[in-house]
């Protein structure tokens, strides 16, 4: 399979925060590092697709406005870092905003209300671990319903995607100071996915990642990942025990996608 350099996102990325920028009234500059990191084009494709989800996030949620920042003696221009690189068989991508961080106190509160966890589990969390929640289904960080990236689908569709491919994700952050998101993929785990009907190996995985961008236009694509067993669509995973045929939506339809 042919092999592009991750660094080939930072482009669009950058693009997106500006579009983001003028929409959220926020000054945010976005830089990518990557140590000529080489991933396959589907593996770039779903890549692309989750760093767009996380910077949406950190720009919308994490990232305070001028003035706020002015006031906590912030630069007013805040930076959504993006640091890839190789590690043995994986990529290791982090995504670290200078932001508001992550209130891991209302995160196990909000967790504790919708009844994910228990009011004693919630309190015998460390700072680590508590952070961990806002992979669960349904968490936000956020504390209002914005255009951009809305509540409750968003660290959870990350987290699904990532680990429906052999992957990692986990959160770090410090109250006022930063949130970093990092992902750990393998890099050839993931298979390119033809459009079409077409026949599919049992327990072979293909998922939706449903994201919009600025202007709400759709980004998801379907993507075979060959792990799992599993089918995420817009609306939650679908457990797979034998997958012998399925019908690959494209953007342009946005339906679930559905086994045949």
């Amino acid at each position: 399979l042919t092999e592009v350099d991750v660094a080939s996102l930072e482009s669009p990325l950058q693009r997106m925060v500006e579009d983001l920028g003028q929409v959220t009234h926020k000054q945010v500059d976005l830089r990518l590092e990557s140590e000529d990191v080489m991933v396959s084009q589907a593996a770039r494709c779903l890549l692309r697709e989750v760093l767009v989800h996380a910077v949406r996030n950190a720009v919308d949620h994490g990232i305070e406005a001028p003035d706020q920042r002015e006031a906590l003696g912030k630069d007013p221009r805040a930076l959504v870092k993006i640091t890839c690189q190789a590690v043995e068989d994986s990529v290791l991508i982090r995504v670290r905003d200078d932001g508001a961080g992550v209130d891991v106190e209302r995160l196990k509160q909000q967790c504790v209300e919708q009844g994910v966890i228990s009011r004693e589990e919630a309190e015998a969390l460390d700072r680590e671990a508590a952070l961990q929640l806002v992979f669960r289904p349904g968490i936000s960080t956020s504390e209002s319903v914005t255009a951009i990236s809305g509540r409750g689908a968003g660290m959870d569709i990350i987290s699904q995607s990532i680990q429906g491919c052999g992957g990692e994700v986990s959160l770090a952050s410090e109250r006022g100071k930063y949130a970093e998101l990092s992902i750990r993929v393998p890099r050839t785990s993931i298979q390119p996915a033809r459009p079409g009907r077409r026949k599919c190996p049992r327990r072979a995985v293909y998922y939706y990642l449903p994201i919009l961008d600025a202007h709400g236009e759709h980004l998801g694509r379907l993507i075979d990942a060959s792990a799992g067993g599993i089918m995420a669509t817009h609306q939650s995973p679908i457990a797979l025990e034998e997958v012998l045929e399925v019908t690959l939506h494209g953007p342009e339809e946005m339906g679930d996608p559905r086994v045949v």
